[in-house]
């Protein structure tokens, strides 16, 4: 068993950390002020080659394993959980893509938004109000009018929406099956496609996310992923790949803490010597060490499980 990263990842998990360093970190505080996409910081990360690393090289991307994923999402949620969130959407808004789309979808419909000189942006379109964890209980609908569908329906808490060029919505094309009749189909930004309420949250305010409207917003039927009915499937496999991706932010937000703690405990004196000399600090040092060290090591285990085509609803 050899838990040590290729060459390869290694050199991105270094231009990652390098990255935060110089981007993230020192401007994280003074950007969540704003309270706004930082669209700045996430160029500078697109031109660094630390977005879209999932899609294939048939599709413009570079085709990395989830695990390198992983590695990015750390190094970045070390400097701000907010912005490593508005870097990494895309994985998750183009995941089910990769998962269940033709080579000739992706090619049209992704291929031409992570080329370009700017950053182009995806929105994971799954969430309704009365529909979070029940899926079953989706209202948005998708009806088939010849060689289209209409979309109708309102997605809430849905990241990088405000920013997005294309989203990735989940919908019923046969209500009464319930989970079964649910459809995944990639829309286009348009006119029928509106932005709703932007959440004004207690925290990440690096990240945006907000409702959409889809009003009897059509697309081809082309933009139908795989088939219809396919729709619970390809969600269900998409947050078990996309769950490591997450955990690695909070993996890195959680060595940030240790990291914090440890530098205070060594500056912070009392009673003639730094804090981190007694005891009863240093223990708990320790223990955050080793939970930040085993939440890596569990993250990465189940990205590599991933790579490996293996099932991780349980690891993720």
């Amino acid at each position: 068993m050899d838990f040590s990263l290729s060459e390869k990842e290694q050199k991105l998990w270094e231009r990652a950390k390098e990255f935060t360093a110089e981007h993230i970190t020192p401007k994280a505080h003074e950007l969540e002020k704003r309270n706004e996409f930082p669209k700045e910081v996430v160029q500078k990360a697109y031109e660094a080659g630390l977005m879209n690393l999932h899609i294939p090289k048939a599709a413009g991307g570079p085709e990395l394993p989830l695990l390198s994923e992983t590695l990015v999402s750390e190094a970045t949620g070390y400097g701000c959980a907010g912005l490593a969130t508005s870097i990494m959407c895309n994985n998750l808004a183009f995941a089910p893509l990769v998962i269940g789309a033709t080579t000739e979808q992706l090619q049209t419909y992704v291929e031409p938004l992570i080329t370009g000189k700017e950053a182009k942006f995806g929105a994971f379109c799954l969430t309704e109000r009365r529909a979070g964890s029940d899926v079953a209980g989706m209202t948005t609908k998708a009806v088939r009018d010849g060689d289209e569908y209409i979309l109708n329906g309102v997605k809430c808490w849905i990241t990088n929406a405000p920013v997005a060029s294309l989203f990735t919505v989940f919908a019923s094309t046969q209500p009464e099956l319930k989970h079964k009749g649910l459809s995944v189909f990639m829309v286009p930004k348009s006119k029928n496609v509106k932005i709703g309420h932007i959440e004004n949250k207690v925290g990440q305010l690096n990240s945006v996310q907000s409702e959409v409207i889809f009003e009897d917003a059509r697309v081809p039927k082309e933009c139908l992923v795989g088939k219809e009915g396919d729709g619970f499937k390809i969600a269900m496999m998409t947050l078990d790949k996309t769950r490591a991706g997450i955990a690695a932010i909070a993996t890195g937000v959680a060595q940030r803490a240790v990291d914090e703690a440890a530098r205070f405990a060594n500056i912070r004196h009392q009673f003639g010597q730094t804090v981190g000399r007694f005891q009863g600090i240093s223990f708990m040092l320790a223990d955050m060490g080793a939970r930040a060290a085993v939440s890596r090591w569990q993250t990465r285990y189940a990205a590599w499980l991933a790579d490996r085509g293996e099932r991780v609803s349980k690891h993720s």
